[in-house]
């Protein structure tokens, strides 16, 4: 997430899985094998902002861009074979413009031509609600956060909820939705048209 490790063996940073856990192997490159072999899509999060790099704020945010999100993101997109989807967080932040997003979209689709990216590549998401609020907006679908939208949409999209209250784990969060409510959201979104992404 925005604070964590990346979780795949990065050159440009010992901030990674192998240089900071006692894991010592590449879980990326296991899960591209077993995909593969399976048949499934290998699909990857990515945040824009890294609560750790130290120009991911103010006006050094040029140099991170260029100098470490690029690269990584180039790393992901060139090691592990084809990628179905990039799903983009984090685009909230002051520093980040709708311009930069739809370079970074460009910048993506040129390393994975036939990859799916969500709008939170840019800035054009209305609120939680996630759907983009203008046209020619970046990203190919549109991302409702904790909420199904009420009608059907001609933009693809994807709801995306969690199991409880909590994005990350919280050992007191015993607020669990019913599977009753899950197999419910899930029949919902697909009948309007779109994906339930469930945390």
């Amino acid at each position: 997430h925005h604070d964590g490790f990346s979780l795949f063996d990065s050159k440009i940073s010992d901030y990674d899985i192998i240089d900071k856990s006692p894991f010592k192997r590449d879980p990326l490159k296991e899960l591209a094998v077993a995909c593969k072999k399976q048949g499934i899509k290998l699909c990857f999060y990515h945040s824009i902002m890294d609560w750790h790099h130290p120009d991911a704020k103010g006006d050094k945010f040029s140099l991170y861009r260029d100098n470490y999100l690029k690269i990584q993101l180039k790393e992901l997109l060139t090691n592990y074979g084809p990628i179905g989807a990039l799903w983009f967080d984090g685009e909230w932040i002051d520093e980040w413009t709708e311009d930069q997003g739809k370079d970074l979209y460009n910048y993506v689709r040129s390393l994975q031509p036939s990859i799916i990216i969500n709008n939170r590549v840019g800035k054009g998401r209305s609120g939680m609600q996630g759907m983009n609020s203008y046209e020619n907006a970046a990203g190919d679908f549109g991302t409702p956060e904790q909420e199904i939208l009420e009608t059907g949409s001609n933009q693809d999209w994807e709801s995306c909820m969690t199991m409880n209250d909590h994005w990350g784990y919280n050992k007191n969060d015993k607020n669990f939705k019913t599977a009753e409510a899950l197999i419910w959201n899930l029949v919902d979104c697909a009948a309007k048209g779109g994906n339930y992404l469930l945390n």
